[in-house]
């Protein structure tokens, strides 16, 4: 036979292994490039060379072919979702790779954050009413204590079911920060009035709740959530030392 019917036995038999070697998905991606290069439009084979390439945890050049495709499909919205998110992690992974640049972690985070806002940011450009994404920019801007932003983010993601609960607590938080504890204790209650189970978000939300009561000075109410806590976890944070102290008074 042909080198031809050669190359397409073995591209065959390479197909149909489960667990192919990382030499052996190099032969499909040439291959699959020569294909491409006889049918420029083709879309489906562009979606192989990128599954390939993910097989061959080739994130650049994964992203290379994300970007080509998605030229021919700006308003899919998971397309650029999956793009995105290469984007992330080729960013995080070049931090890490190059740690030594940074004064410490958090500056090496701090530039994360800021790479992920300017992402999101872009991304609800194009898709203005993506909460999922909103939710990820509030959360960004929580951790780099942009305050008033996450408030206004965390406000419209709090109507969503799924994200009411965790909008509602970092609402509270943002207020703890502020000072203005009344309006963190309506927020902390209104989000543990969701949760059914003593499971960690509901200890996470009662112990917020119960410190804000500590530092507006109401320390009834502050010692009736932390009992509520110890009863079910005595080991949950620094519970045991609010607890004993309280007694100690």
């Amino acid at each position: 036979g042909s080198i031809k019917d050669k190359t397409s036995l073995l591209k065959s038999h390479i197909e149909m292994k489960v667990n192919p070697t990382q030499k052996e998905i190099s032969f499909l991606i040439e291959e699959k490039k020569k294909e491409i290069a006889k049918e420029p439009a083709n879309i489906p084979l562009k979606y192989d060379l990128l599954n390939y390439y993910k097989e061959n945890n080739d994130k650049k050049s994964a992203l290379s072919v994300l970007e080509d495709i998605s030229v021919f499909a700006m308003g899919d919205i998971n397309l650029q979702l999956e793009k995105m998110e290469l984007q992330e992690n080729i960013f995080e992974e070049e931090s890490l790779k190059n740690a030594e640049r940074y004064r410490d972690e958090e500056h090496r985070k701090k530039e994360i954050y800021e790479y992920q806002k300017s992402l999101y940011m872009a991304f609800l450009q194009a898709f203005p009413t993506s909460t999922e994404i909103k939710f990820k920019l509030a959360k960004i801007y929580f951790l780099l204590n942009e305050n008033d932003e996450a408030l206004k983010l965390y406000q419209v993601c709090s109507k969503v079911q799924d994200l009411a609960v965790e909008s509602m607590n970092k609402m509270g938080l943002i207020f703890v920060r502020k000072e203005m504890y009344d309006m963190a204790i309506m927020q902390f209650k209104n989000a543990a009035g969701f949760l059914k189970h003593m499971d960690d978000q509901k200890k996470d939300v009662l112990y917020n709740l119960a410190c804000a009561f500590e530092s507006n000075e109401q320390m009834e109410e502050a010692l009736l959530h932390f009992k509520s806590i110890y009863q079910e976890d005595v080991s949950y944070r620094d519970i045991a030392e609010k607890i004993e102290k309280a007694y100690k008074r």
